[in-house]
């Protein structure tokens, strides 16, 4: 998985042959298709290593010592995840070989972009929000304004300066704060009316 992962963030999906991938691991390409069945496996399950790797428990914390400090947790432990470099260089590959391989991003999507979305829910229900639907809304929006920060500056420009983790996530959530304030205030019917 090492191996898998080290050559396709390198040299992308494509251009990552399992012959090369076997090399790197000093196993033989039998080996490789006896245990993942195809290159496509191999990515998957590259994906769903990492992220089971970098969403460490405290996403699922219920024991923090307020609830709005535990969607401070998972807001700040997605900002971590979004802006590391091997996150970028992942997602950078979906785009790049969105083209040949457009089934990448769909799977990036629901390895990665599923639980992140689960994850924030979960804590917005611990937050008292009961909508399914308005739950999805602010857990999207969340993501969202946390890639934005960290994530897109980072894709254009790897060496762009990003605010810090605890820094994105105290701004993404005083601005869903404030858009959920001014929602329940009835500024959206005003804005619909005009």
């Amino acid at each position: 998985m090492t191996a898998a992962r080290e050559l396709f963030l390198l040299q992308g999906y494509s251009a990552t042959a399992v012959d090369a991938i076997a090399a790197h691991a000093f196993v033989s390409k039998q080996t490789l298709y006896n245990h993942f069945g195809s290159k496509d496996r191999l990515f998957s399950e590259m994906v769903d290593e990492f992220i089971a790797g970098a969403l460490p428990a405290s996403l699922e914390a219920e024991s923090a010592s307020t609830v709005s400090r535990s969607l401070e947790i998972v807001a700040e432990t997605l900002a971590d995840l979004l802006m590391r470099p091997e996150t970028v260089s992942l997602y950078r590959l979906a785009l790049i070989e969105s083209d040949r391989h457009p089934e990448l991003g769909q799977l990036l999507v629901e390895r990665a972009e599923s639980p992140m979305l689960n994850a924030v829910m979960k804590a917005l229900v611990r937050e008292g929000v009961r909508d399914q639907k308005a739950g999805r809304a602010l857990a999207t929006g969340l993501i969202g304004g946390i890639k934005e920060l960290v994530l897109w500056p980072r894709l254009l420009n790897p060496r762009q300066n990003v605010p810090s983790a605890v820094e994105t996530a105290r701004a993404v959530l005083s601005y869903i704060g404030a858009l959920s304030t001014a929602l329940e205030n009835g500024y959206a019917r005003k804005l619909n009316q005009g």
